[in-house]
């Protein structure tokens, strides 16, 4: 399968007319995000879904980062539109239980419209010699543990402690997003939807603020294509005095990387990405493959 990328707009959503653009009778499946990882923005899900309809294609919602957020944003107080399966073209949706649904990693699901799409996904072998063999993933054996714990968590919080939790992280996102605003050497990525606020540089090397902001114990993402940085809030982030200690560290640090002026760093983040750019796709592969062997590898002998 060949991946068909769409262009997206000055908030990162996706662009629905050069999506349409690009279906043919070779496309089988579009895909939007409710929100993307990189910028926390939604695509128009809603709009997506009809085009399905139109080209009888079938249309994933990735939901994987929103979603034990996004069906509580009504109840919260924050409206959005359609998600899920209320739009009729929507076929499947995946979620990270793991994520705000606070269970176990390991826990994640897809959800089908139907049972008939359901069973694309198991996998059975009737006429093996060592007996029917049948898993309703690609993956074989797996732990039960964690399937239980998930439903044992999702039970001990309650719709009502999610609703909670989604309100509070929502407010304080969007305050954060706000107040980053102030700050000159930062510019805004993206839409902050949900839970995450996202930023790039404006006049400093964003990559080695990132660097510096984690030493002060701040947990950042870096991103790429373009250049920037996110801070995804949860709960323990979602406080005022907490909004206000990342925003004075933030613009402390962009200060402090301004003043170095044109150096290139040695170090971090800001090297690896700095030397990936300058780099071929394929030598940058083959070093993550190295980097995973050494995952793999016994300590050796003393």
């Amino acid at each position: 399968m060949r991946l068909r990328h769409v262009p997206v707009d000055e908030n990162n959503r996706v662009d629905l007319k050069a999506m349409e653009k690009l279906i043919d009778s070779n496309v089988c499946v579009l895909v939007g995000s409710a929100p993307n990882f990189p910028s926390g923005t939604i695509d128009p899900i809603p709009d997506i879904a009809k085009l399905g309809e139109k080209y009888g294609i079938p249309v994933h919602v990735d939901a994987c980062l929103g979603g034990f957020m996004i069906p509580f944003m009504n109840d919260a107080g924050y409206l959005l539109p359609i998600f899920d399966f209320r739009n009729p073209g929507v076929t499947s949706i995946s979620c990270d239980t793991h994520k705000y649904g606070c269970t176990p990693k390991g826990s994640s699901i897809v959800m089908y419209r139907t049972k008939e799409l359901h069973h694309f996904q198991y996998f059975s072998c009737p006429d093996w010699c060592g007996g029917i063999y049948a898993t309703p993933t690609i993956a074989g054996s797996r732990a039960g543990a964690n399937t239980a714990v998930a439903w044992a968590t999702l039970l001990s919080f309650g719709r009502d402690e999610y609703v909670r939790r989604c309100a509070q992280i929502v407010k304080h996102t969007r305050m954060l997003a706000e107040k980053i605003k102030s700050i000159k050497w930062v510019k805004p990525y993206g839409s902050s939807d949900v839970s995450l606020v996202a930023f790039s540089g404006n006049g400093v090397n964003i990559y080695e603020v990132s660097d510096k902001m984690m030493k002060l114990g701040w947990n950042l993402n870096t991103l790429q294509n373009p250049a920037a940085i996110h801070i995804c809030l949860t709960i323990n982030q979602a406080h005022e005095e907490v909004v206000d200690a990342f925003v004075a560290d933030l613009e402390k640090t962009c200060e402090e990387v301004a003043a170095t002026g044109d150096k290139k760093p040695d170090h971090g983040m800001a090297a690896m990405y700095g030397m990936a750019a300058q780099v071929p796709k394929s030598v940058v592969d083959e070093v993550i493959a190295l980097y995973i062997d050494a995952t793999y590898s016994a300590p050796p002998e003393k």
